[in-house]
């Protein structure tokens, strides 16, 4: 992920693609909520729901991920950011803002992809990659291909 979609005004790394992060046991993952404890979780965190009748996700123009979930009741349509929806229910729940929403048969389902913000260093590509024979220079390259590795001492 870019870091200045997760980061107001910050730089970061180059957004890399890593076929080493699919080993992870999060790199997919689904959760499922029923319709009315997602709304009253909502509203306990900030952002009163009615009977929600559609859900729908608004994503980032430059990432896959999801910027906002729009969320429709007997008053209208709200916005409620991502990040927010993580929060809300829960980081070990809504693992990242990487995923699909769906209603159906009052329930609410979230499937989605990896564990986090998305920026720099999958731990699981990481270990990925030193199980492949890279060296921690070429694992840190690759994460971090703008960085250079130099002597702080």
């Amino acid at each position: 992920e870019h870091a200045r979609n997760v980061w107001k005004n910050a730089d970061g790394p180059p957004v890399i693609e890593d076929k080493y992060c699919t080993r992870s046991p999060k790199f997919n993952w689904t959760y499922s909520i029923p319709l009315a404890e997602f709304s009253s979780t909502l509203s306990r965190g900030g952002f009163p729901v009615g009977q929600v009748s559609s859900v729908e996700s608004s994503v980032l123009s430059d990432s896959p991920r999801v910027e906002n979930l729009l969320v429709e009741d007997e008053a209208g349509l709200k916005m409620i950011p991502a990040t927010e929806i993580r929060r809300i229910l829960g980081y070990k729940e809504v693992k990242s803002t990487w995923f699909d929403v769906k209603l159906s048969r009052g329930t609410i389902t979230f499937s989605g992809r990896g564990y986090g913000h998305g920026v720099g260093m999958c731990q699981w590509g990481a270990k990925g990659m030193a199980d492949a024979g890279f060296s921690y220079r070429d694992i840190l390259k690759f994460y971090y291909p703008d960085a250079e590795i130099t002597r702080a001492y």
